[in-house]
């Protein structure tokens, strides 16, 4: 009897799939539930196109063995090439419940949610397949991920640089998930430090440093122009060192790379006229957001629930906040405030209520103040409203319309840049039209997903980093930025 199984395998090896089913079938009759063989049985007619005969020989081993591995990702791939997708996420789904914290079906999964469209989906399960992998097939899982990504294989990097990345303490929120991003491709590590001279204990060792913000910490590191010498050296902006006149103080002269995170910034930058060495790369490169963290959710078309997520000071515009929310509440009975945020100005915490009382908001309008999971607290908002005279970016903002909040986003400088006209609002007028008749929320999520996935940050870096495509084989940066 194993000898018919045995002889059926070797047809099926030399491309004798018809054959080897007749012998299976033969077989099957006098053994139905062998399921070795109806293993074969389901190869063979998978590659002769009969899908539905090999759908249900896998089907009948899950019914037999239903932890059956190389059962289940089969009847994925059967259903797959058929065109049922759903189907086909279904049977994977339905595999991980047997097996949840085996890395090998976890990418499994991955593969076929980017086949399925899902990329999303496709990254948090590799993610996890990494996580539970350990050392064990993480150069393979790196991969997998840097293909759903479209970013290039981790494998193929010709070389890693040595990065050091220096932060002064208290000012790191920015970097921790770019470095994760970047250890693929790059020996980076952050170091964060209140004192410059702690930093520069980092410098000897790199061939790229790296200076986060253009504050007194980077003036102090420019300085040491010797320790620097024959360095690649990126000096990172965000806002308040152009605002503030900070930027003024800085001696490039060191710097090879100047990376702004907008290009309001950038032109403003530039039209200070600073002295910046001949050959000295000025590029712009936008935070990015975390899609696997900040999923989209749909929403009811009924809810006039508002989200405000900030640290609560002038330079947010809290009281623009006020009127704008009681010019919306006086037309929209069933609108709801939630302000999430520590207030760094005393001014503020008195002065909120006491213009939420005097018209006869209070009992709508929440104050949580500070939150440490804002991706469960976007879940049932519905609205993201920003009323700053001026942001870089607002990732906060992106990181709502990601969830799938509708922006109320004021427009300030630069914002035309960075968002749709249909997402902005200068006037009153404007707002009601943005609150009445918005962006659909799925909509929104699409578009940060589109534009600010941090995977075309961490592709935007590299470029810088390595300073040239070369580094990578088989990838093409100017395609793959063209194509996002």
């Amino acid at each position: 009897m194993e000898g018919t199984i045995e002889r059926a395998e070797g047809l099926i090896k030399s491309g004798k799939n018809e054959d080897a089913l007749a012998a299976l079938s033969g077989f099957l009759e006098g053994d139905p539930d062998n399921v070795r063989a109806l293993m074969d049985l389901g190869v063979a007619s998978h590659k002769l196109n009969r899908h539905g005969e090999a759908e249900g020989a896998f089907r009948r081993i899950l019914e037999l063995e239903p932890a059956h591995r190389e059962a289940a990702k089969s009847l994925c791939l059967s259903l797959l090439a058929e065109g049922r997708k759903e189907e086909c996420l279904e049977a994977a789904e339905s595999a991980l419940k047997g097996c949840p914290e085996d890395h090998a079906s976890h990418a499994f999964a991955a593969s076929m949610y980017q086949a399925a469209g899902r990329p999303t989906d496709a990254r948090l399960a590799v993610d996890r397949a990494i996580e539970l992998a350990g050392i064990a097939n993480f150069d393979e899982y790196q991969d997998l991920r840097a293909a759903i990504s479209g970013l290039p294989r981790p494998s193929k990097v010709k070389y890693r640089p040595e990065v050091a990345l220096l932060c002064v303490s208290g000012m790191d929120n920015f970097i921790h998930e770019l470095v994760k991003g970047l250890s693929p491709y790059c020996a980076i590590k952050a170091h964060v430090a209140s004192q410059p001279a702690e930093l520069l204990k980092a410098v000897p060792g790199a061939g790229v440093v790296w200076l986060e913000w253009g504050n007194q910490m980077t003036q102090a590191i420019l300085a040491q122009k010797d320790r620097l010498r024959g360095k690649q050296v990126i000096v990172r902006i965000h806002n308040y060192e152009v605002h503030d006149n900070l930027v003024d103080r800085l001696d490039f002269s060191a710097a090879t790379d100047i990376v702004f995170v907008c290009p309001y910034l950038r032109d403003l930058f530039l039209q200070k006229n600073l002295k910046v060495p001949d050959g000295c790369r000025i590029h712009v490169v936008h935070n990015g957001i975390d899609i696997r963290r900040f999923r989209y959710v749909p929403r009811g078309d009924s809810r006039k629930h508002i989200a405000f997520l900030a640290y609560i000071s002038y330079k947010k515009d809290p009281m623009v906040l006020m009127h704008a929310f009681a010019f919306l509440a006086k037309r929209h009975p069933e609108a709801v405030l939630h302000i999430a945020g520590m207030f760094q100005d005393k001014r503020f915490e008195i002065g909120m209520p006491h213009f939420l009382k005097e018209s006869g908001l209070s009992d709508r309008a929440v104050f949580y103040g500070h939150i440490t999971n804002a991706d469960e607290w976007l879940t049932d908002k519905d609205y993201v409203f920003s009323s700053s005279l001026l942001e870089s970016q607002g990732v906060g903002i992106l990181e709502a319309m990601s969830r799938g909040c509708r922006p109320l986003i004021y427009n300030f400088p630069g914002a035309k840049d960075l968002y749709l006209r249909s997402q902005l609002w200068t006037t009153f007028d404007d707002l009601e039209d943005r609150f009445a008749n918005g962006q659909d929320p799925k909509d929104a999520s699409d578009f940060t997903a589109k534009f600010y996935d941090r995977n075309r940050e961490i592709a935007s870096w590299l470029r810088i980093i390595h300073g040239r495509e070369t580094v990578f084989e088989d990838f093409d940066f100017v395609a793959y930025q063209d194509a996002q």
